[in-house]
């Protein structure tokens, strides 16, 4: 959604996923069957107006702080590890 509350569902947006805490970052990606990036970095191009990113346990117990980014949106994540 845009400042105006519009929808922008199908948009290609840079994505930049930070995991802090008790997990780290597995994997990112946007399911696009022609993509040259990495699964194993912080960052995607949204496909289809979608990314997906997954976490893993790093073997502690406690929270984890998931930062998920935009050029111009920011979302944090809080989860228990345990």
């Amino acid at each position: 959604t845009d400042i105006n509350g519009i929808e922008k569902n199908l948009e290609k947006r840079k994505v930049v996923v930070k995991v802090s805490g008790a997990a780290d970052l597995a994997a990112i990606g946007s399911a696009n069957p022609v993509t040259e990036e990495s699964y194993l970095g912080d960052t995607v191009e949204t496909w289809n107006g979608r990314m997906g990113f997954w976490v893993r346990n790093n073997m502690e117990k406690g929270m984890v702080n998931i930062q998920v980014s935009t050029e111009d949106l920011e979302q944090t994540i809080e989860i228990y590890a345990g």
